[in-house]
């Protein structure tokens, strides 16, 4: 597409911030008119290299105008009084396959100027912060009164030294946070239900499967039972960490496997047709936590982003500014703690649901509220969060899934979140996915909502802990930004368009 084929027009928003401090974005046009006069909506994953932004002069807006490659004074003008640009949409390479939506869309250094990415702060952090609605009361009846879970003490950590486990204390403290809710207590509570409190359904191919009932409040007596449940994982799971590569050769940031016998047998745990587990995560993980309280070595995360961009071959003027560590640590803290969470939720699973070992093989987990996917570790998180919370990466041969893994554990370029969350999802060893629905699921649009980073960081704000004290997981919800968003959106041929 030649420069001077397109042009644009549109209504600047309104000048204010959004949620945490973001600025409105650049105001695209929902359509893009040829120079045949022809016009249609944009795919941005093709048209978005084309355009330049700056944050507007005492605004709290970014400006946007389209570059001209060919102005030989290099600063992309097609007019004297066009303004310098800071900022070129699009994939930094120019080369969109690869990236996530977001970034597609808006281009990391854009990401990170309007707050997805770094949020540099001199304020302490308070990694101690993270405190549940409920924990006064699962602190009654734990005479240890310490902060953390029961489920996530070092006892349950084979082999991890007391260093260590002090470097993942802020993601162990999150986790608790999250389980401390009287909203995740209702959750394990129907996980572990009997099959007879379930709701039994039958799909053409995955043939009879259970959903579990999610009651709106417990008893005191039933949160006791359910806390108590947890206890007891202390006796059918472990935490252990591992090098990326899981079961079958998978790799993964994290993973839980049945526990076997000398025979290759599962061990029962809680009852028959229940299963002890180990769950294991990656040591790339450790390895950046261990160093959170280092502000004297920023090269770990800082290193490890370079080499990601100078392998896609971005050009210094399309990255962002330089890495801050502590707001790579905070979202390394803040997935490791959902991870934490997603594998305790498959390990609680598997030690009170009860699955016959029949064949044909019946589902490995349960269905959760009205997911078409039985992957619970996600729909526990879901049910926490509001979303499920993913990184903005690069994939792109000949890259291996190895590589693509540590960005999981280094989080460099900053975090989202998309709805539907499985809407793309298929059947595997892994999970089950419904197949009644599955084309009218998979012709929907698809939204990735960037997260600002300073929500990420306010996870660690006493302010936030007080607020879900008086409301709850509501005052920890992922915030959609939907002026950011981008939106994946099925064509008739099966290709995807990006607005």
């Amino acid at each position: 597409m030649g420069d001077s084929d397109v042009s644009m027009s549109g209504v600047e928003p309104d000048d204010g911030l959004l949620a945490y401090g973001i600025p409105y974005p650049p105001a695209l046009d929902d359509t893009i008119t040829f120079s045949d006069g022809s016009a249609e909506p944009p795919d941005w994953e093709i048209y978005a290299k084309y355009y330049g932004a700056r944050f507007k002069p005492g605004g709290n807006v970014f400006d946007v105008r389209l570059i001209n490659f060919n102005d030989p004074s290099g600063e992309g003008k097609y007019f004297e009084e066009d303004w310098p640009y800071e900022y070129q949409l699009g994939a930094p390479d120019d080369r969109p396959d690869g990236w996530d939506p977001p970034i597609q869309k808006w281009g990391l250094k854009l990401l990170d100027a309007a707050g997805f990415i770094n949020n540099p702060t001199q304020e302490a952090v308070s990694y101690m912060a993270p405190y549940g609605k409920w924990a006064p009361e699962r602190q009654k009846y734990d005479l240890s009164r310490e902060n953390v879970h029961p489920v996530f003490r070092c006892a349950m950590w084979p082999n991890i030294s007391q260093l260590e486990y002090a470097a993942i204390m802020p993601a162990l403290l999150l986790a608790t946070a999250y389980l401390d809710d009287p909203k995740t207590l209702c959750l394990f509570h129907a996980i572990s239900a009997p099959s007879s409190q379930m709701t039994l359904f039958r799909d053409e191919k995955l043939g009879y499967c259970q959903r579990v009932q999610i009651p709106v409040t417990l008893s005191e007596i039933e949160q006791k039972a359910v806390f108590d449940k947890m206890v007891a994982m202390r006796e059918y799971t472990t935490f252990n960490w591992a090098d990326d590569e899981g079961p079958d050769t998978v790799h993964a940031i994290a993973w839980t496997s049945p526990r076997l016998d000398a025979k290759r047998r599962y061990i029962p745990a809680s009852g028959p047709f229940t299963r002890k587990t180990d769950i294991y995560m990656s040591t790339h993980i450790l390895h950046v936590m261990s160093l959170m309280p280092i502000k004297a070595y920023p090269f770990f995360d800082t290193q490890f982003a370079e080499e990601i961009l100078d392998m896609a071959g971005v050009a210094d003027e399309r990255k962002p500014r330089d890495f801050d560590l502590i707001s790579a640590q905070m979202r390394t803290a803040y997935m490791f703690a959902a991870t934490l969470v997603h594998e305790f939720a498959h390990a609680f699973c598997k030690a009170y649901f009860e699955r016959p070992d029949t064949k044909p093989a019946q589902p490995n987990e349960p269905w959760l509220a009205d997911n078409r996917n039985n992957e619970l570790g996600h729909a526990v998180i879901l049910q926490i969060l509001g979303g499920i919370p993913g990184l903005n990466t690069l994939y792109r041969i000949p890259m291996s899934s190895a590589e693509v893994i540590k960005q999981w554990n280094y989080v460099p370029f900053g975090i989202h979140f998309r709805e539907p969350w499985d809407m793309w999802a298929k059947t595997s060893k892994f999970q089950q996915v419904i197949s009644e629905g599955a084309a009218e699921a998979n012709d929907k649009t698809c939204t990735f909502y960037p997260i600002a980073q300073r929500q990420i960081q306010s996870m660690y704000a006493k302010e936030t802990w007080d607020e879900v004290s008086r409301y709850g997981l509501d005052a920890i919800k992922l915030t959609k930004i939907p002026e950011w968003a981008a939106h994946v959106v099925p064509g008739e041929t099966g290709n995807y368009t990006l607005r």
